[in-house]
């Protein structure tokens, strides 16, 4: 591939090195303009998902066929890898979303494979510097990546040591209220319809191992990246409690 192709990676790379590096008191700050903007949404236009809230990428909502053929198509697309990881760094911006470290992998390969080790080392460096307190694997291979490539991280601050969960509790997933729906007229019972994703990939698929039945104990894991989530019981009761402390915070 010729600069030109690499023009979007470059500009990128650009916008990356002009932003700050999210801390806690700016992801509080951020997202406080996010819940905002949701509850002025619930009140001039009805029930609207949080995701619609934070402009979450389209390809999000496509039927889980289309997503996986949307992510084989544009896996190896520097430009499109580019887009996408723009449009998360859109939501980071305004909002302190999360970003998710796929495209950003996606990126290392398409440039490890076209023998750019200079844009390679130049991408991991502005990427690490903004985004250090990652947790998970696909930001462990990022900077694993950067060391072998002999990147000098020294100047940045130590990445945070993950904490190592009990395996009934929930992890790496990601979980909130999109709408909820009255199911009957006294306000006593109501329908939840959640967005969730996985914090590694960014993968909204759930699977579990096939010819098991699905139990309070199943295993769940991410349909791509194959991350553990916890247990099916465990999942559910997360989502009694998101569900029922989202009914607090309306008034309901």
């Amino acid at each position: 591939m010729t600069v030109e192709e690499f023009g979007s990676i470059i500009r990128l790379i650009e916008r990356i090195d002009g932003m700050d590096p999210m801390t806690r008191e700016r992801e509080i700050t951020l997202r406080a303009k996010l819940r905002e903007r949701w509850i002025n949404g619930l009140t001039e236009n009805g029930l609207v998902r949080s995701g619609d809230a934070a402009e979450a990428h389209p390809m999000y909502r496509l039927p889980e066929t289309e997503f996986r053929q949307f992510l084989r198509r544009t896996d190896n697309d520097p430009d499109e890898q580019a887009a996408i990881l723009n449009h998360h760094l859109d939501g980071y911006e305004r909002y302190g979303e999360f970003v998710p470290p796929y495209p950003a992998w996606r990126i290392v390969v398409i440039l490890r494979r076209a023998k750019r080790r200079d844009l390679e080392a130049r991408f991991l460096v502005s990427w690490l510097r903004c985004f250090y307190a990652g947790i998970g694997t696909r930001y462990d291979e990022l900077e694993l990546r950067a060391r072998k490539l002999g990147v000098d991280l020294s100047s940045l601050p130590p990445r945070p040591i993950r904490t190592p969960r009990a395996p009934h509790d929930v992890c790496n997933l990601s979980m909130r209220v999109k709408s909820v729906t009255p199911q009957d007229t006294d306000g006593t019972s109501y329908y939840f319809d959640f967005d969730y994703h996985c914090t590694e990939c960014g993968s909204y698929r759930l699977s579990y191992d096939d010819g098991i039945d699905l139990t309070y104990d199943t295993a769940m894991y991410c349909g791509e990246c194959k991350v553990p989530f916890g247990r099916y019981g465990a999942i559910q009761d997360l989502c009694r409690a998101i569900g029922k402390a989202e009914l607090t915070r309306r008034g309901l």
